[in-house]
């Protein structure tokens, strides 16, 4: 990565750091508080809406879902982004599946910038964006619709298809 690159990813994250901070404190929360340890260059954050514990993940790469899109959608690993996500619920063996990825599926369509997806036996509502060009009221508006809407949908699809409200565990 040439220095050029270094410098503007570095100022996209410190930048960054600052503004979810201030909107963690606009939230009601303790920053520092919610600050997770991490490996690496990157930041993470987590907090409790209601039922719903969110996570904020500030990396250099877009979370590219093992589709091996890295370097077309990060080149050079020159952009930092900021990821907020919520598990919904965990499914067990008394989930019906195949009506949860129907439902799940539905759902995407309604939600307007946010995705529902499946890692593993984990339901997750999420959002993704660069941190370029990156004000306030865009991270207040992530950190608010992903833990109000994923505080909603974890009872609703606990009650219909089974399983279990999602929490995150210890890294």
């Amino acid at each position: 990565m040439t220095g050029l690159f270094a410098n503007q990813r570095q100022l996209h994250l410190t930048s960054t750091i600052h503004l979810i901070e201030q909107a963690l404190r606009g939230l009601g929360h303790d920053p520092h508080g919610c600050r997770l340890e991490t490996d690496g260059d990157g930041a993470e954050w987590q907090f409790r809406h209601g039922s719903a514990l969110t996570r904020i993940q500030l990396t250099g790469e877009a979370a590219t879902g093992g589709l091996g899109l890295g370097s077309v959608v990060a080149p050079h690993g020159s952009h930092a982004y900021l990821r907020v996500v919520s598990i919904v619920m965990t499914m067990d063996g008394s989930v019906d599946r195949l009506a949860l990825f129907a439902r799940l599926l539905g759902l995407n369509r309604e939600l307007r910038g946010l995705t529902l997806a499946v890692e593993g036996d984990r339901v997750e509502l999420a959002a993704e964006r660069p941190c370029r060009d990156l004000d306030r009221s865009e991270v207040d508006d992530l950190l608010t619709r992903v833990s109000r809407r994923a505080d909603e949908l974890d009872d609703l699809l606990v009650a219909q298809f089974g399983g279990h409200r999602g929490d995150y565990t210890a890294p």
